[in-house]
């Protein structure tokens, strides 16, 4: 199994782009798009929210340059995985989507990585954790997704 050395998808204000793999999942489910095909969904992912990201970048400029040396490493993510399968599923029931999900429609991409998380101990010796769960950051996509929509 690849495993990724440190990759995480954001969940948030990143709704403004379609061309990322979690926007394009709650504008489908909102839109009511008849279907979705999907691969099986069982490649891991490190899935956080926006607000987490800057929180950690906040924190990491407040301590520079006095704390590190010249060059030091953070990843940032929350340290946990999720399935692919189970964040669709989740922002299928948050939605109240009526699209109809196929996973294993398409297969894996050629080199897929199936596991994709951050090691943020050093983050979490600094005092660091996310704060918004992947439930409640879906919950925000969809508010933001609704309310961009309203506006249009």
């Amino acid at each position: 199994m690849q495993r990724r050395k440190f990759a995480f998808l954001i969940v948030g204000w990143s709704t403004y782009t379609d061309s990322k793999f979690t926007t394009y999942i709650v504008k489908s489910c909102l839109q009511q798009v008849p279907e979705l095909q999907l691969t099986p969904g069982n490649q891991k992912r490190d899935f956080i929210h926006v607000h987490d990201v800057v929180s950690a970048y906040s924190l990491l400029l407040k301590q520079l340059p006095t704390n590190f040396p010249w060059f030091r490493e953070f990843e940032i993510g929350t340290g946990t995985t999720t399935t692919v399968r189970h964040f669709v599923e989740l922002v299928h029931q948050l939605s109240q989507s009526g699209t109809k999900l196929y996973f294993g429609a398409i297969p894996h991409r050629e080199h897929e990585i199936m596991e994709s998380i951050a090691n943020i101990s050093e983050l979490r010796k600094l005092g660091w954790n996310h704060k918004i769960s992947l439930q409640q950051g879906i919950k925000y996509a969809i508010m933001n997704e609704k309310n961009r929509n309203r506006l249009n």
